[in-house]
């Protein structure tokens, strides 16, 4: 793995904006930065609504149809494997009622998902493809109102995501940065498999 120094190479690399910043000395930071519910919304708003996260390993979703979803942040993703092999991303909403389309945290081979409230029908990308009762929408109603897209990715066998959405999320290799492969290649993480999933609740 290549370590880049931290007084040398890592701030040009940082942006002028980044090295325009006074340098600190060693301090103390204050409680309101754990705690402080203002500062909590501004980081999900600025740092874990725009950047990628992982939402998974992609040989969990290793066939057509496979799905997973991922709950974090008080959002809820559903992330399908498609028939060309790429992936899709999509809020786990209903876009009438609001209920979750799926309530399970993963299956295999799906062509649709149904809502369980009034039976709303999308497809694995989250487009909306079947309403019953379609003569009582007028088309104002249902036009565009599939499931909203998420940006996902792949790389070093890890499903990414991005909240930001398709148009606006920076590609993911020009976020996680060019050198990513030097720096963990020798890791084989694409060679890796999912053993198992460990849930705890930690106390703040």
């Amino acid at each position: 793995m290549v370590h880049i120094p931290v007084r040398g190479e890592l701030p040009a690399r940082l942006g002028p904006s980044v090295k325009a910043l006074p340098e600190y000395g060693p301090s103390v930071m204050d409680a309101s930065v754990y705690r402080d519910p203002t500062r909590f919304e501004l980081e999900r708003e600025r740092v874990l609504g725009r950047h990628w996260m992982l939402a998974g390993r992609s040989e969990q979703v290793q066939g057509s149809g496979d799905w997973i979803t991922y709950e974090g942040h008080d959002e809820c993703i559903v992330v399908v494997r498609q028939a060309d092999e790429s992936l899709s991303a999509f809020h786990n909403v209903c876009r009438h009622r609001g209920p979750a389309i799926v309530a399970e945290k993963s299956g295999c081979g799906a062509r649709r998902f149904s809502c369980p409230y009034h039976g709303w029908v999308y497809d694995t990308k989250g487009k909306l493809v079947g309403i019953p009762e379609r003569e009582d929408f007028g088309n104002d109603h249902v036009t565009d109102i599939g499931a909203i897209p998420v940006a996902v990715g792949e790389w070093g066998g890890w499903i990414w995501i991005n909240l930001a959405g398709p148009d606006k999320a920076v590609p993911l290799l020009e976020s996680i940065g060019p050198d990513i492969s030097n720096d963990l290649g020798a890791f084989k993480m694409e060679d890796m498999i999912l053993h198992e999933v460990i849930e705890w609740d930690v106390p703040i």
